[in-house]
């Protein structure tokens, strides 16, 4: 059974803040994320964790996001399909959670 913790911390009702025990990132809104101006990678109708994550650091966040559109999108010698069989071959190489 998974365990839900809540925005502050406390996953037991007790009143423990646990997030000291864990890695917390405090990630961007949709609304700060339309404000980067940035394009939208996927349409997804969302913007996706992976995505909010490495839009969560204002100084490398957004030029991460440009390269990434380079990467993924511009023209290139490899396909589009071909570029997210990479992508999703080496997430699963490194056990990738996303």
């Amino acid at each position: 059974m998974e365990t839900k913790l809540h925005r502050h911390g406390d996953s037991q009702g007790d009143g423990v803040d646990r997030r000291r025990f864990l890695a917390w990132i405090d990630l961007p809104t949709p609304e700060q994320i339309r404000q980067m101006g940035l394009p939208p990678s996927y349409n997804y109708g969302f913007v996706g964790a992976m995505g909010r994550l490495m839009l969560a650091h204002p100084k490398i966040g957004p030029h991460f996001a440009r390269l990434f559109q380079q990467i993924m999108f511009a023209p290139g010698v490899l396909s589009r399909q071909e570029r997210e069989l990479v992508a999703m071959t080496t997430a699963r190489a490194q056990e990738c959670q996303y």
